[in-house]
């Protein structure tokens, strides 16, 4: 299939997707802006329905105390047992996780999750829930390093089962954010972003035959790519989404995090390995 990226063009930043049968759906930041996370629909990775947003009642988050640039940051989409997950930070109040079992209706209440850092992703592996994300919170403090650090979680209530283990220190291209972990065949995979928001914003990668120990940074394998970072993949396919930027000239601002871009969705296709 031919097709023109942006896929879903203007405001959609770290794109998160997942696979359900024969359909796929996306979700997307939204920072300060309310109604919160777009979600989108597709069947082919290419024509995308936006068809609701997660966060849809004033009472589901405080969206009073969010900044500009701040709120909703980096959420991950999963699917397990009929049921829709999201997880993601919100600005002065942390990492939360959001259910639905109607991907079209209303989703349930933030549950509050222990663990700090931001940008935080799900694995379901069998029957276990992992929970994992950057460690910009008290880990850092305590390695004084980033870093990113996986979990047990239980299922049903969210809580973090046993200690929370740092697994990667990252690439060294500073910056580390954005980690997704996924099980693919006999492997372990975190793909992660690092070099901040400008010019060297890229995607690093890592694999381990076990959750709780990848590869340092001596003998990691790097799949460094200038432009695409926050990256999501669905597991057994080879297709990725890339949270992808435009610049937009004239509008650098000092003292915001990042010079100021339209944030487009594109699609690229690589090979599984």
């Amino acid at each position: 299939m031919k097709y023109t990226n942006p896929v879903i063009s203007g405001f959609n930043p770290d794109p998160s997707i997942c696979k359900v049968g024969g359909d796929y759906y996306l979700a997307t930041s939204t920072f300060e802006y309310f109604p919160g996370l777009a979600i989108y629909h597709s069947t082919d990775l290419v024509n995308w329905e936006h068809i609701s947003n997660a966060i849809t009642r004033q009472s589901q988050l405080h969206y009073e105390k969010a900044t500009a640039s701040g709120g909703m940051w980096a959420p991950t989409i999963r699917h397990n047992n009929g049921r829709f997950y999201i997880t993601a930070t919100f600005m002065d109040y942390g990492n939360f996780i959001i259910t639905t079992d109607d991907i079209y209706g209303e989703w349930s209440d933030p549950v509050q999750i222990e663990m700090d850092g931001i940008d935080p992703t799900i694995l379901f592996d069998g029957d276990k829930m992992y929970y994992c994300t950057n460690d910009f919170g008290s880990r850092m403090k305590n390695y004084g390093t980033e870093g990113v650090s996986v979990a047990e979680m239980k299922p049903d209530t969210f809580e973090i089962i046993g200690d929370i283990k740092r697994v990667w220190e990252g690439a060294g291209g500073g910056w580390l954010e954005g980690p997704h972990i996924y099980h693919i065949g006999e492997w372990y995979y975190i793909l992660a972003a690092e070099g901040g928001t400008g010019v060297r914003h890229m995607e690093v990668a890592a694999r381990s035959s076990c959750k709780t120990k990848y590869s340092d940074r001596k003998g990691i394998q790097i799949h460094r790519r200038q432009m695409g970072a926050g990256v999501d993949v669905y597991k057994g396919q080879t297709g990725k989404v890339y949270h992808a930027r435009r610049w937009q000239a004239g509008f650098a601002s000092v003292g915001c995090k990042a010079y100021r871009q339209i944030r487009n969705t594109v699609i690229c296709r690589c090979a599984s390995e």
